[in-house]
């Protein structure tokens, strides 16, 4: 069997099972398995490989179960660095890279300011991927901390880091915790679980079976974790410092009415993502006047 009837064959077996990107999937599948290139396959597509025919057609039943594609070839871009998941760590998302550009911007606009780097919390990290990226996007200007309740998904975390040449430094905790009153940080990035509990269950097959859970559920509401937010970092944030959150496309008004109601914070700005939705939440704290 050849390399294009081999590919083909995924294919019509990812689209039976409803997979989108089903051309696409059985193609990285191949490369994956081969370390072949896209150019390679093309050219060399009608050699011979029956010997990587039963370990190919294993991986595409694993993408047709369901499986993620990036928890198969354990490989995700973000910000064009590489990063490694599974199934511990959400996929990082695209839509997330827009957090990270808007704290890069943030950054270089305060350098005049500063004669250190400025201390970053990655908060609700996961893989890190959102830590990592400013870490080596920013460069000396940043010195970067990274925390999860989980501790698995520090573990992904760090092994990203030594990926990417971050230096990083990992805390375990939920939340905020502990840093509240211990430690000062010049921004806050956030990405919380931010799904409604109700909504989980209808969410796409991928996603509600394999992506850890916890790192979904934003509780009834979904609004769980910005209230947290909200009532913690002032204990951990310098005057005039920023909190940038993902946030879910519907919940711009409720997030933002959540930090207006603290009294705490000023200039809520909401920036939207490529597809025009609402997409990050920047606030700063306004330190109490006394």
């Amino acid at each position: 069997m050849t390399i294009s009837e081999l590919i083909k064959i995924g294919k019509e077996r990812l689209m039976q099972a409803g997979v989108s990107d089903a051309g696409v999937d059985s193609r990285r599948l191949f490369s994956f398995l081969t370390g072949m290139s896209d150019t390679d396959i093309v050219v060399r597509g009608r050699e011979e490989r029956p010997e990587q025919a039963a370990g190919y057609i294993d991986l595409i039943e694993r993408r047709a179960s369901g499986i993620p594609l990036q928890y198969i070839t354990h490989e995700q871009e973000f910000m064009g660095l590489p990063f490694y998941v599974d199934e511990r760590v959400l996929i990082p998302r695209m839509d997330t890279e827009i957090l990270v550009e808007e704290a890069l911007k943030q950054i270089d606009r305060t350098l005049i300011h500063r004669a250190k780097p400025l201390d970053v919390l990655d908060l609700c990290c996961g893989s890190g991927a959102i830590g990592i990226a400013v870490a080596v996007l920013a460069k000396d200007n940043v010195k970067v901390t990274c925390s999860d309740i989980s501790g698995d998904a520090l573990e992904v975390a760090k092994i990203n880091a030594e990926k990417n040449g971050a230096d990083i430094e990992f805390v375990q905790g939920d939340m905020l915790e502990p840093f509240m009153r211990t430690r000062e940080f010049g921004m806050i990035l956030c990405n919380p679980p931010y799904i409604r509990s109700g909504v989980i269950p209808t969410l796409m097959k991928e996603v509600r079976a394999h992506e850890p859970y916890n790192a979904l559920d934003g509780g009834r509401d979904g609004l769980e974790f910005y209230r947290r937010l909200a009532k913690d970092a002032p204990k951990t944030l310098k005057h005039g410092c920023a909190v940038l959150m993902e946030i879910g496309c519907d919940q711009k008004d409720d997030v933002a009415r959540i930090f207006k109601e603290d009294g705490r914070y000023f200039d809520a700005e909401c920036i939207k993502d490529l597809a025009g939705l609402d997409r990050v939440m920047v606030v700063q704290y306004r330190w109490p006047e006394r």
